[in-house]
């Protein structure tokens, strides 16, 4: 589905002359962000990433909201260093959510979507997006050239992970902010926090390293995921 939805943002976007969009994959961004690595790195403490969106494919609905960009306001009177909008349709969302939120709120902004195309990451960047989630897993050998998309287009590539060998590989590619989420999103199977506490030591100091499981529940996992070196959880 998410290669036929390219395929029609192409077509949508195929000229220079009429489309903005396709001159951000063009000619390079004057100057790239890097506030996502600013508002997480830690500082005595481990941040907190808030994600918005209204369902899951796995769990159902979660949340019911018309404008996204009402509910990223009110988000920023929480502790959170930075906002993850999912703009899949299967998680209820879409870029109008993405730039209702990016005009509501100061928080730097990460775009998540299932990113098979370097048009995904063209249109996020023109929404006003700080970053976008970029999946190990489903990317494989194209992880490379979409995180190189992504510095082309002045975004932080946040790649997600969830095995050792997934993680030694982004890293190979550069990555320099991983999520690791212990939710496989192959076989839908979740394996709690101690998946991310087995990956933590693969990870360099000067990575950023997130952690996103349905076990940070409570104060407990989360100093857990501090003391093991987690620069930041997300939660959502």
């Amino acid at each position: 589905r998410k290669l036929r939805e390219a395929e029609a943002l192409n077509r949508d976007h195929a000229s220079m002359a009429s489309s903005d969009v396709r001159k951000r994959l063009s000619f390079a961004a004057e100057e790239g962000s890097i506030r996502i690595s600013e508002a997480l790195r830690r500082r005595g403490r481990l941040a907190v990433v808030g994600e918005l969106k209204r369902r899951s494919p796995s769990t159902g609905d979660i949340a019911t909201y018309a404008d996204a960009g009402v509910v990223a306001s009110e988000l920023e009177s929480w502790p959170l260093e930075t906002l993850v909008v999912c703009t899949d349709r299967d998680y209820g969302g879409s870029l109008d959510d993405l730039k209702a939120a990016v005009k509501a709120t100061s928080l730097p902004i990460v775009a998540k979507d299932v990113v098979v195309d370097p048009i995904q990451i063209a249109l996020a960047a023109d929404a006003g997006a700080c970053g976008v989630v970029l999946v190990a897993s489903l990317l494989g050998a194209a992880l490379e050239d979409l995180m190189d998309t992504a510095t082309l287009c002045g975004l932080e590539a946040v790649v997600e992970v969830h095995t050792p060998l997934e993680t030694t590989f982004a890293l190979n590619c550069g990555a320099t902010v991983l999520v690791v989420n212990t939710d496989d999103r192959l076989s839908g199977q979740s394996h709690g926090i101690k998946q991310a506490l087995g990956i933590r030591h693969l990870i360099p100091p000067n990575i950023l390293a997130l952690v996103a499981s349905a076990d940070v529940v409570d104060d407990h996992v989360a100093a857990t995921a501090a003391r093991a070196g987690f620069d930041a959880v997300v939660l959502g």
